[in-house]
């Protein structure tokens, strides 16, 4: 995602947002337009427009923000979705645990666990 000073530059140069903006940056475009199109027509002062920009920005940072998080929720549970299918195709031990550290988040601290009924090599 952009950087809401590459989005204004292009406010200034462009009439249109480019095709490859994504939803979130193509609503910043169109928010700093009007507020730049509002200023210049003297619907309201600098002040205000400086204002209007600034909530602008923070808005879009959140709404960001959030799409990032969603993001990397979207992609755990497409994960663990195609480890429980493996799972039920094929239920061996190394899946299960490659699914429990997924839901734990705990990578690395499954690694030396057994199995029921597993010998330890060291036991041997």
């Amino acid at each position: 995602m952009l950087d809401p000073k590459e989005i204004e530059k292009d406010v200034i140069k462009l009439d249109e947002p480019p095709e490859d903006y994504h939803y979130l940056e193509k609503n910043l475009f169109w928010t700093l337009q009007t507020i730049l199109e509002r200023y210049k027509a003297g619907r309201i002062n600098k002040e205000q427009a400086g204002k209007h920009k600034l909530r602008a920005i923070k808005d879009y940072e959140t709404d960001r923000f959030y799409k990032e998080v969603m993001d990397v929720h979207i992609e755990r549970i497409k994960e663990t979705e195609i480890l429980r299918i493996e799972l039920r195709k094929n239920p061996i031990w190394e899946t299960a645990m490659k699914l429990l550290e997924l839901y734990s988040g705990e990578i690395g601290f499954w690694v030396n666990l057994k199995q029921k009924g597993e010998k330890n090599e060291t036991n041997s």
